[in-house]
């Protein structure tokens, strides 16, 4: 037997998907904190789709991968979105 056994189904969605679904079912909730920075799900959407079209203006196509270099921050977590957003990694 094995006692390691973690097996389980996973949702047939992407990160972006899931994460969209949040937005609907609590835009009003904490969606991210770091130190005193915080924003609800609404705004790291907002936050999120804007820095995905200029990404995509700027030439980023599904199948990029992006480098990004920030310290930990809200700013990070709205580029990593941003970047799945735009269709990359």
């Amino acid at each position: 037997m094995n006692d390691n056994e973690t097996g389980h189904s996973l949702p047939d969605a992407t990160i972006q998907e899931l994460f969209e679904a949040q937005v609907l079912e609590s835009p009003q909730a904490t969606a991210v904190v770091f130190e005193t920075d915080s924003l609800t799900y609404a705004q790291l959407n907002a936050r999120a789709n804007q820095l995905a079209h200029q990404l995509i203006r700027q030439g980023v196509r599904p199948g990029h991968f992006v480098a990004t270099s920030l310290e930990r921050s809200v700013e990070l977590v709205i580029a990593q979105l941003a970047i799945l957003k735009a269709g990359a990694a």
